[in-house]
């Protein structure tokens, strides 16, 4: 596999997965490549077999004729990323799970979410399926610094891959 810029991709493995698109079940064999984030990208076949059409006039993917529509990833976009709730101060060499809020177009009730590429916080993020009541999940954090963190609200933390 070669990238856009001409250099060659690693691939580490092909894996099948049960991929639940709006409570539709998709099930699709993807490549594993080392040093893309996420480790994972839908190919021209993927987006052929379940009649997807990308809108980018308003950042959407919409398979089968229109029945499911969802918005493209967009990095740092507050339109495609969870933000942390309210303030939290997360203790020394400390785990927690903090609030989230999803962007209000994330009406579902389970997202899927990755940390930032470029994470603009001091503590580590995780990745995680959470569970999304009135818009807020959960996600787990840990500080590994030898200070306390204040994470204030809006800051965005991770990206929603599906919702």
């Amino acid at each position: 596999m070669v990238a856009a810029t001409g250099q060659r991709l690693c691939n580490l493995e092909k894996v099948t997965i049960n991929l639940y698109i709006k409570g539709l079940k998709v099930v699709h064999s993807f490549v594993v490549v080392k040093g893309l984030f996420p480790n994972f990208f839908i190919r021209a076949d993927f987006l052929r077999q379940n009649s997807a059409v990308i809108n980018f006039a308003n950042n959407t993917v919409t398979f089968y004729e229109g029945l499911i529509t969802i918005p493209l990833q967009c990095f740092n976009s507050v339109k495609n990323c969870a933000c942390v709730h309210r303030t939290v101060c997360i203790l020394i060499f400390s785990e927690i799970l903090i609030p989230i809020r999803l962007p209000k177009n994330h009406l579902g009730t389970e997202a899927l979410l990755e940390p930032l590429q470029n994470n603009l916080t001091p503590v580590l993020v995780g990745g995680c399926i959470t569970f999304v009541q009135n818009g807020i999940g959960t996600i787990r954090m840990l500080n590994f610094k030898s200070y306390p963190v204040t994470l204030k609200p809006n800051l965005l933390v991770n990206s929603i891959i599906f919702s």
